[in-house]
């Protein structure tokens, strides 16, 4: 409330002022003041309307306005894998890492972004990471299934499909 207290004096006298000069120069004043008014807004209407025409250009601005947020780089990493950018994707989802180590958001879709990219060896360090992180993380016992299923690990993909149904399903049982 300080803060704002000394700028009641200057907002008192420019809304004395307007008035004086409205009843002396009537409408001609106040129609300029209006036109001038619905320009500005208008103008900063439309610049702030770029940065929401598409998903990545609503994170990159979200980036550039809080540079250590990891949120905002996962979320513009998810814009640009939405639209197969994946090289993208990762250099972004790196520097949330860099920012938050311990996101296992950010290091799952790191993990889908390097399968996407045909690199399965960095998709699994990644998914690894992610179970560290939060071993219920059951995205990752599915991707990790997939993963070792193309390479041909048939062994390793059923022990991690075992693990995403341990951890999907409920223990119903009763302790005696």
């Amino acid at each position: 409330m300080r803060r704002w207290s000394c700028v009641i004096g200057f907002i008192a006298a420019f809304v004395c002022s307007l008035f004086y000069l409205l009843k002396k120069f009537r409408f001609i004043i106040f129609k300029g003041i209006i036109i001038g008014l619905a320009i500005l807004l208008t103008v900063l209407t439309y610049a702030r309307n770029n940065a929401w025409k598409d998903n990545i250009t609503l994170w990159k601005d979200a980036v550039s306005k809080y540079p250590q947020n990891a949120r905002a780089y996962i979320n513009l990493s998810g814009a640009y894998a939405g639209k197969g950018q994946f090289n993208d994707a990762i250099t972004v989802l790196q520097k949330a890492i860099t920012i938050d180590p311990r996101n296992k958001f950010a290091h799952f879709d790191l993990a889908r972004c390097y399968q996407q990219s045909g690199k399965p060896d960095k998709a699994i360090k990644e998914c690894m990471i992610a179970l560290q992180i939060d071993p219920k993380n059951i995205e990752s016992y599915i991707l990790l299934a997939s993963l070792y299923m193309r390479e041909g690990d048939t062994r390793k993909a059923l022990f991690y499909h075992q693990r995403f149904q341990e951890q999907s399903v409920p223990d119903t049982r009763r302790s005696p």
